[in-house]
């Protein structure tokens, strides 16, 4: 038992060195085959050699090329998704940036990778060209907005669905709209990228939101003192005598 370990253990070390031996042959007979400029690209890229022994000059060179690929994308997909408007863009941010680290850490193929973020590309362009043809696609890949407040008012089954909670829109209504009373807002809007917009009133269609809310409240209140058989406070007497005289100063006149 003793004598067949070591030969078991000499046998792999020997059918290693073979393995390395056929490789390191082939490389020598692939290389002069080779287009001279591809076999350049494939020593300065590292393309032969495995994504655990890629070295520093490697790694710059790959992010070299990736980066000036990257640029060329750019150009391709336009401008839209650097918005992220809708869910493709963001999308497609994602996986070209999953993808394109392949390519630099050796982790994929090189020029395979760079071809599937070509792909990526494209598929999002004639996606964006169908959502701006047929309305139907663009609702399967972009979705609906939701109105959350109208006139100051906030619809709570919107909030509901949207699964945006009190304190989620009043901090939107703070840093998009600049005031911390939703009385002050005329329509604020979950829009399809995730952002809520804000829409203020004019200061006149504030102020009388304001006025009536006022208004509301002491209505409210001096029914409830009616209620309770108390006298109503002097101020809210005082408008109506005043209405009631200058009612009987026209009948006059």
């Amino acid at each position: 038992m003793d004598r067949r370990v070591p030969a078991t253990a000499r046998q792999a070390e020997l059918n290693v060195s073979i393995a390395n031996a056929v490789a390191g042959t082939r490389r020598l007979t692939s290389a002069p085959n080779r287009n001279p400029f591809m076999h350049f690209i494939s020593l300065l890229l590292g393309l032969d050699v495995p994504a655990s022994q890629l070295e520093f000059s490697h790694m710059a060179w790959r992010t070299v090329a990736v980066f000036a690929f990257s640029i060329l994308l750019l150009k391709l997909a336009h401008k839209r998704f650097l918005g992220k408007n809708s869910g493709i863009d963001v999308m497609l941010a994602v996986l070209l940036g999953s993808v394109l680290s392949r390519a630099i850490n050796g982790q994929a193929q090189f020029f395979p990778t760079l071809g599937a973020c070509a792909v990526l590309v494209v598929l999002h362009r004639c996606c964006s060209a169908a959502a701006f043809h047929f309305h139907s696609m663009a609702l399967l890949f972009g979705g609906r907005d939701h109105i959350l407040v109208r006139e100051g008012q906030i619809d709570w089954d919107a909030m509901c669905e949207s699964k945006i909670t009190k304190e989620d829109l009043l901090e939107n209504v703070r840093l998009n709209g600049n005031t911390a009373s939703l009385q002050e807002v005329k329509e604020a809007r979950l829009e399809r990228n995730g952002v809520i917009s804000v829409v203020k009133s004019t200061p006149y269609a504030a102020g009388q939101r304001l006025s009536h809310q006022k208004q509301h409240n002491q209505n409210k209140e001096n029914g409830s003192q009616g209620a309770t058989g108390s006298v109503a406070p002097a101020s809210a007497v005082r408008p109506a005598r005043q209405r009631a005289q200058k009612k009987n100063e026209n009948d006059n006149e």
